[in-house]
């Protein structure tokens, strides 16, 4: 799993060419993933998924379009992962505006202001769009169904190699065992 996305063995798995060839063949428009991070994940079923930060859907950029972003989870995501991810842009979509009281009621001294604020919209990053293709059509209900399913995931950038998540998707991607996170 972890050499599908080593840019040792693969060297042009973060070429935003490729990426966009790939996703374009698919019939996705060229732009709609990040080619600079990617993930690998698998499950007890044999199933092994790769796949990159999701950055547009239908050609509208997600981080600023509402009605995009709505499409997008409501079209792609497992009903599972869909459960926290209206809230969580609310909560930062409330720091993002510079109120910012309930990021502080909420989390605290425990996730820095800063991470909240570079991350996206929650249910875009690579790992949960890994996690959203191992569970599709699985009826998982519950974080012990994931369990059950033994998923790993490790996630990899273009310049930092592994990657630790965001705190979004620590929390979807709960019962998932993270591969060589920092």
């Amino acid at each position: 799993m972890v050499d599908k996305i080593d840019d040792k063995l693969n060297p042009h798995i973060h070429d935003k060419n490729i990426v966009n060839d790939y996703y374009e063949n698919l019939g996705i428009s060229r732009g709609a993933f990040d080619g600079s991070i990617v993930a690998s994940g698998s499950s007890n079923k044999g199933d092994v998924i790769v796949t990159y930060n999701r950055k547009k859907y239908n050609n509208i950029k997600l981080e600023d379009n509402d009605e995009a972003y709505k499409a997008f989870v409501d079209n792609e995501l497992d009903p599972f992962l869909k459960q926290h991810l209206e809230y969580m842009d609310f909560i930062r979509k409330d720091n993002m505006i510079g109120k910012g009281s309930l990021y502080k009621k909420l989390y605290g001294n425990s996730v820095a202001e800063n991470k909240l604020i570079n991350m996206q919209r929650p249910g875009i990053y690579a790992e949960v769009l890994t996690l959203n293709s191992l569970i599709k059509g699985k009826n998982v209900k519950s974080i012990n169904d994931i369990k059950r399913l033994n998923i790993k995931i490790v996630v990899k950038g273009k310049k930092n190699g592994h990657m630790a998540t965001c705190p979004h998707c620590f929390i979807i991607t709960h019962g998932v065992d993270m591969i060589n996170i920092k």
